[in-house]
């Protein structure tokens, strides 16, 4: 899975993030059990933008990545023990982040 920025006159492609891959479990680095391969790059949320020019965007590859809006560089990376699967809340000093099992805050 990849993060592609566009120009919104044009389409034109910015930036490219990525590629992201699981960790590590089978052929490509997705799992070889059946429809994970379908699911490892699926982003079920959509990602959020903040002020200060962050994207964050939750993958079902177990992980929620900071990228910076302007250059396409991740800013961090946070892992959690199943996918996340819904959008996450930003406030002054707080992520939220909703995943299948858990609320990481």
């Amino acid at each position: 899975a990849k993060v592609l920025a566009l120009d919104a006159k044009d389409g034109a492609q910015l930036w490219e993030c990525g590629p992201f891959n699981s960790m590590g479990r089978g052929i490509g680095g997705t799992s070889d059990a059946p429809g994970s391969r379908d699911l490892a790059g699926v982003a079920w949320a959509n990602p959020v933008a903040c002020a200060n020019g962050s994207i964050f965007i939750g993958w079902h590859q177990l992980k929620m990545l900071e990228i910076d809006g302007a250059t396409g560089e991740v800013r961090a990376e946070i892992r959690s023990a199943v996918g996340v699967q819904a959008g996450v809340a930003v406030g002054p000093d707080m992520l939220v982040v909703p995943s299948v099992k858990f609320l990481y805050i």
